[in-house]
């Protein structure tokens, strides 16, 4: 992102195209990439190192939406992204904190 500074006004440009030209085609491609996505932000996880009442899907999902808000803030370029950076570890920080078993933090 500090190299291309650009690439998340653009891709959140593609996100909210409404052009009819290529709007349908986008929200297909944006829908099948829900699905990879979650194949891959939980493959190889190791859900017994959650809490039992945990939902890991749940979790990918509000790390979605958080990276989704953080590559939003970065669109104005106030904030550098090691702020951003920053900010993520500490998000997940705390919910490794909340989320995992205490055997499982160090």
């Amino acid at each position: 992102m500090n190299r291309y500074p650009a690439i998340s006004s653009f891709l959140t440009s593609v996100y909210y195209e409404e052009h009819p030209e290529v709007a349908q085609e986008i929200k297909t491609i944006l829908l099948r990439g829900a699905d990879v996505r979650s194949q891959i932000a939980l493959d190889g996880t190791d859900e017994s190192k959650f809490k039992d009442d945990v939902n890991p899907k749940l979790v990918v999902n509000i790390l979605v939406k958080f990276t989704e808000g953080a590559l939003g803030s970065r669109l104005d370029r106030i904030r550098p992204i090691e702020e951003i950076m920053f900010e993520f570890t500490q998000c997940l920080n705390l919910l490794k904190n909340n989320l995992y078993k205490d055997e499982f933090l160090k």
